[in-house]
């Protein structure tokens, strides 16, 4: 528990009706969620200066976390210590659940047939084993990469550079493929000992000449319900253990930004997203676009 402690001066002759006054902010405090004992939230005057009120407060963000047995940080250690994947109120992932997997699946191929086209247009769908691959990179470091499989799962592998679950920095490739531990063998072939992309690049081991996709958030799809790997939530509970939000540090707010979900899914929806501003689209670009948003039916 953390208890946050301080002292008000006020004028002697003002000091009663302020308390007077703080009885309406007392009272929600002690009700909300994350105070541990109601009485430890209080106001009250110095017995012996006039001019000081002491505050007292068993209630703040690290003591909510610590409290609510249903916030995302007791979450991760609960479902680390039972190897179950964990269940968070983080947007995107979120965002991701409520939406039909058909849909992002097709919304997915959108933008993978976006990124094919703007490459030049000479690449088919890629097929990786007996998944089908999506792909999106924002052209600085950061990607997204779906794994489509005829059974109706997924594989979802994101990477940001600029978190801390950046492991393609650390180089090691043991710690790399601990996050993908929990994934069913047979979606986590297609990121092992396959060649490179430029979405895909991978981490390789110098013992063995093995490697594995490098990626900071690992999720995948049953059949049913989008999970996050048990190797990510252990890796997040043992070493980001004072990470206020443990899937911030995926980039999967970031990496999930471009197909919109929860949002509607327009070309000029997603040229709005992807520019910043609906001024700095192009007519051409429109253009350009709009058979693939007309003709993508998810069905690759």
């Amino acid at each position: 528990m953390i208890i946050i402690a301080g002292e008000l001066r006020l004028d002697p002759d003002d000091r009663d009706a302020y308390l007077a006054g703080c009885a309406q902010v007392v009272k929600p405090a002690r009700a909300a969620a994350g105070c541990l004992d109601y009485a430890r939230y209080a106001l009250a005057a110095d017995l012996i200066e006039p001019g000081s009120t002491s505050t007292s407060a068993g209630r703040c963000q690290w003591c909510l976390v610590e409290s609510d047995d249903e916030s995302p940080r007791r979450r991760v250690r609960a479902a680390e210590e039972r190897s179950l994947p964990m269940s968070t109120d983080h947007s995107a992932l979120q965002a991701l659940r409520d939406t039909p997997v058909e849909e992002v699946r097709r919304r997915a191929e959108i933008v993978d047939a976006v990124r094919r086209l703007e490459a030049g247009g000479t690449e088919d769908p890629h097929r990786v084993g007996p998944a089908v691959r999506s792909a999106w990179n924002d052209g600085g470091g950061q990607s997204t990469v779906w794994y489509w499989f005829p059974d109706g799962r997924a594989l979802l592998a994101v990477f940001d550079h600029e978190t801390d679950l950046n492991l393609y920095a650390e180089g090691d490739y043991a710690l790399q493929l601990a996050l993908y531990d929990g994934v069913p063998d047979e979606l986590k072939s297609v990121v092992l000992n396959q060649p490179e992309t430029y979405e895909s690049l991978n981490l390789t081991d110098e013992a063995t000449g093995n490697t594995v996709l490098y990626a900071g958030g690992v999720f995948w799809y049953d059949g049913s319900a989008w999970q996050i790997a048990e190797g990510l939530i252990r890796h997040v509970a043992q070493h980001l253990p004072d990470a206020l939000d443990e899937l911030s540090e995926t980039g999967l707010d970031y990496c999930l930004a471009t197909y919109l979900l929860g949002q509607d899914f327009t070309l000029e929806a997603w040229l709005t997203q992807r520019h910043g501003c609906a001024e700095d689209i192009t007519q051409e670009e429109r253009e350009q676009l709009a058979p693939v948003f007309a003709g993508q039916t998810g069905q690759s």
